[in-house]
């Protein structure tokens, strides 16, 4: 599932081919993207421009006049940029053409993903419940999250009411680098640790921002390649990782230097 850094370069990306362009059409191949939407919802948003975007954890917005385009990417989604006259993206569910020349193609291989039509972002947040973006987030939000917190650390960190934008993968690749075992509840670090542990995953997001990553392609000293169970831990001990479920989500973690 995309998380908070494959989300941004994919805001960067937007911004980089169609900011200030103007939409003259939308096509919607598999309208399950947008089914909860009125018919001919597409037609309200014809010339109108792209004024910015905006991303909240693992939310996307494109801010136009007068409203937003929300896109949420499920487990799969992905945006593409071409020509207009270039052949649809794999898996294409939704295409966005501007005046500039430029087609945005959402590409969703397990359809999870959907496109919304928002008036307010704020509003957006409310409801969702969410907390502060992470690359926001501080000290405040480190005694939060872990301080009075009896559940494991994975779990905690999912959570996204007081830090958006932290998912499976990130936790996992945080957990790992501070050498703390999942199972560890929050209330166990400490302040210091807690906002330790924190800035440990703020510096990750940002390493794979600036790497333009997108899963399954991060670079090669990242935790997330060693993601198996059984698979030998990059550690001096190189011992085998472990494989649990918190929270509901499959975590792994490193038998030794995680203990």
């Amino acid at each position: 599932m995309p998380e908070l850094p494959e989300v941004e370069v994919m805001r960067r990306k937007l911004e980089k081919h169609v900011l200030h362009a103007t939409i003259t059409k939308i096509e919607v191949p598999d309208p399950r993207i947008s089914k909860h939407l009125p018919k001919s919802w597409e037609k309200g948003l014809h010339g109108k421009s792209l004024k910015g975007t905006k991303r909240i954890g693992k939310y996307l917005f494109l801010e136009l006049e007068e409203t937003y385009i929300h896109l949420h990417f499920g487990m799969t989604g992905s945006l593409e940029f071409y020509p207009h006259d270039q052949e649809f993206a794999n898996y294409s569910r939704l295409s966005i053409y501007f005046d500039n020349g430029i087609r945005m193609d959402f590409t969703d291989p397990r359809t999870f993903g959907k496109l919304d039509v928002i008036n307010s972002v704020e509003s957006f947040i409310t409801a969702k419940k969410l907390g502060v973006d992470l690359l926001d987030s501080g000290e405040k939000e480190a005694e939060k999250m872990f301080a009075k917190s009896k559940i494991s650390l994975k779990a905690v960190m999912l959570k996204q009411n007081i830090v958006a934008g932290i998912g499976n993968w990130l936790a996992d690749e945080a957990l790992f680098r501070a050498k703390i075992n999942p199972k560890t509840s929050g209330s166990e670090l400490g302040a210091e640790k807690s906002l330790a542990l924190l800035e440990t995953t703020k510096e990750i997001a940002r390493e794979a921002i600036d790497a333009d990553t997108h899963y399954g392609d991060f670079p090669a000293h990242f935790f997330v390649h060693y993601r198996k169970e059984n698979a030998v831990c990059p550690c001096e001990k190189q011992a085998p990782i472990k494989r649990l479920t918190l929270g509901g989500r499959t975590t792994y973690y490193c038998s030794e230097c995680q203990n």
